[in-house]
């Protein structure tokens, strides 16, 4: 799934809430790891220990949280505010199904063409800071003088 793209200037709440309902939410590598790990003994797992895994990436919780509320049956009257409660009404197979972890934040950052300027002019910055700094430093010659 390719991210969706949000104008920063954007004021409009319920534009920021469609966003974030569409948005691929990334989720760390380790997460994904782990994941697809888990997901090779599903028959023998509960969803205690696939939410202990969850836990551990707050952008995975937040997909799992949002699955739920987008997915829930019309008799569920409460909304549901725990990862394990989540898991557990939606099922192991639903969740391995619906909710993979294909996207993962290491590939957001590195595909960020902002965070890449920013990180090419702090690069920069840091050079330039080296280069001035050696110049204001005490220099020795052969003959030992300052």
């Amino acid at each position: 799934m390719i991210p969706v793209q949000m104008e920063a200037n954007s004021r409009d709440i319920n534009a920021w809430v469609n966003f974030i309902m569409q948005a691929n939410i990334p989720v760390l590598k380790h997460t994904a790891r782990e994941m697809a790990r888990l997901k090779e003994d599903e028959d023998k797992l509960s969803a205690r220990v696939i939410s202990a895994v969850v836990l551990n990436d707050p952008m995975m919780v937040f997909k799992v949280l949002c699955y739920s509320q987008n997915h829930k049956s019309k008799r569920q009257v409460q909304d549901l505010l725990q990862v394990e409660q989540a898991i557990l009404m939606m099922g192991m197979t639903t969740f391995f199904r619906d909710i993979p972890p294909n996207y993962l934040v290491e590939e957001a950052l590195k595909n960020n063409n902002t965070l890449v300027a920013a990180r090419a002019s702090l690069n920069q910055a840091q050079q330039t800071l080296s280069a001035v700094s050696g110049s204001q430093l005490p220099q020795v010659d052969g003959n030992a003088n300052v």
